[in-house]
């Protein structure tokens, strides 16, 4: 389970599991490391794992991305799980903020570089806190997702979009969904470590972000020049 710190990915699997797990409103406690939280359902044994949030005030998106992709790499080294599916979690309020756009785009950018193209049929674009902003203005915001954030194009390949509400059943049904998908995944990125043995910054998803923070770079560069001639 993924997406942005406050995106609800600890609400969602405690929802699931009614396990304790951390959840802060002020966001200064949300998930900080891997947890992996068991589930029973019907004849199949899962394992939901909470991920950190990317835009953390305390860690930058390079150490977390660094955990993530370890994890995903020994769970792939062991031969003894295997992965479902991916659950991104994307507040719909941000949607609708100016300066949100950009880390939209990038995290959908990092997904999309850590799964790969093959992966796509196994990723739930999940829209969170839906029941709050449904009858207010919500569905423009959604076609926005999949137009300007070019979320359309992964949805073209096989991910799905659900409108998740905060509740358990809700919850309920996007893990269903992972489930009736037939067999495990190998993401791009565990190819690239294990079997490619590349470095990280030599994978796809590395170079993407060396990549943003080369243009992050030259925009903080265009700001100071405006600045100085102020």
């Amino acid at each position: 389970v993924m997406g942005a710190t406050g995106a609800g990915k600890s609400s969602f699997i405690q929802s699931l599991t009614d396990c304790d797990v951390k959840i802060d409103p002020g966001l200064s406690l949300c998930t900080s490391e891997i947890g992996l939280y068991p589930l029973t359902l019907g004849n199949h044994t899962v394992t939901l794992v909470d991920t950190p949030g990317f835009d953390d005030r305390y860690r930058s998106d390079l150490e977390i991305l660094q955990e993530i992709i370890y994890f995903l790499s020994s769970i792939y080294s062991s031969k003894f799980v295997k992965l479902a599916g991916i659950i991104y979690l994307q507040r719909i309020m941000d949607l609708g903020m100016p300066n949100m756009q950009r880390s939209i785009v990038r995290y959908k950018n990092i997904l999309e570089a850590l799964c790969g193209k093959s992966a796509l049929s196994h990723l739930v674009l999940a829209i969170t806190t839906w029941d709050v902003k449904k009858n207010y203005g919500g569905r423009p915001l959604i076609d926005n997702l999949l137009c300007k954030h070019s979320w359309g194009a992964a949805v073209k390949s096989g991910a799905v979009m659900y409108l998740h509400d905060n509740t358990k059943s809700s919850a309920l049904w996007i893990l269903d969904h992972i489930l009736s998908l037939q067999g495990g995944i190998v993401l791009e990125i565990q190819r690239e470590m294990i079997d490619q043995r590349k470095t990280l910054d030599q994978t796809f998803v590395g170079q993407r972000l060396v990549e943003d923070l080369l243009e992050r770079e030259t925009e903080l560069e265009d700001e100071l020049l405006q600045l100085r001639k102020k």
